[in-house]
């Protein structure tokens, strides 16, 4: 089980009740296309959204115009 792998990798010598959150936590978690489908609704679709790691995402983009440094 995918959720199984990350709770041994990352949290392995935990306390149970800190694994058991950490694995409802990633199972709460919103998938990328979920938020790609999220900013879409919202009007929002010019924002990026990336996977940077096993866990996380990130969204990056401009609103409206670019302004200049």
């Amino acid at each position: 089980m995918w959720a199984e792998s990350l709770v041994v990798a990352y949290a392995a010598d935990a306390p149970e009740v800190l694994r058991k959150s950490f694995r409802n936590s990633l199972f709460a978690a919103f998938k990328p296309q979920e938020v790609v489908a999220q900013l879409k609704q919202a009007g929002l679709s010019e924002l990026e959204v990336g996977v940077v790691s096993d866990r996380h995402l990130a969204v990056q983009g401009w609103l409206g115009q670019r302004r200049n440094s």
